[in-house]
């Protein structure tokens, strides 16, 4: 079982590499399409300008324009929320081998501190799903809408994290709401990708 496990989350980790490549893919073309410019019709002085759809004035030739940075900062923010909540995690399970007196490579013992060290395992599995999703959905779909879905992700993944150490009975409201959020974004980057390539 456990093999099936690892052969299924290998299998859709490479799906998620894939789609995330093609969506990559799609959006340079999507944005040299849009620029409608080419280096050889362009001025001298203006040749990364003709190339590169970021960048802007002559002030500033690398600085990306305030609409783009601005759109960055949100799935940015989010991304950061999430590494944040993971990193808390790894620090707990640190005090708690300090605590039920459980040293490394260990990883059973206490039944709480096995708890705590099963609410960062599943956070780091969890991360590899969201954090591609979000880009993705971001990229293809909708900033705002992909950073909002990421934030219930975070909050749903605290919510779990503080059930689970609790009691495991406990763990199963935040992971549902996490994991569906996880899977809208992932889904919905599938679906915008599919649409940006039928619209060319």
């Amino acid at each position: 079982v456990l093999v099936l496990v690892l052969v299924l989350v290998l299998v859709l980790v490479l799906v998620l590499v894939l789609v995330l490549v093609l969506v990559l893919v799609l959006v340079l073309a999507r944005m040299m399409t849009r620029t409608g410019r080419s280096v050889a019709k362009c001025p001298r002085r203006a040749t990364l300008a003709c190339v590169n759809p970021f960048i802007t004035s002559a002030a500033s030739p690398f600085a990306p324009p305030l609409e783009t940075s601005m759109n960055l900062a949100l799935p940015t923010l989010v991304s950061c929320l999430a590494l944040l909540v993971y990193f808390v995690t790894v620090a707990n399970v640190g005090r708690a081998r300090g605590r039920y007196k459980i040293d490394a490579p260990a990883i059973t013992g206490d039944p709480a501190f096995e708890r705590i060290f099963r609410v960062q395992q599943n956070t780091l599995e969890s991360l590899a799903l969201f954090l591609p999703a979000l880009w993705m959905f971001c990229l293809t779909v909708s900033v705002t809408w992909g950073a909002g879905l990421g934030l219930i992700w975070v909050l749903a993944r605290i919510w779990y994290a503080r059930g689970y150490a609790d009691n495991a009975k406990r763990r199963g409201p935040g992971f549902v709401v996490s994991t569906l959020s996880a899977a809208v974004l992932m889904f919905g980057a599938l679906i915008g990708s599919a649409m940006m390539l039928i619209r060319g």
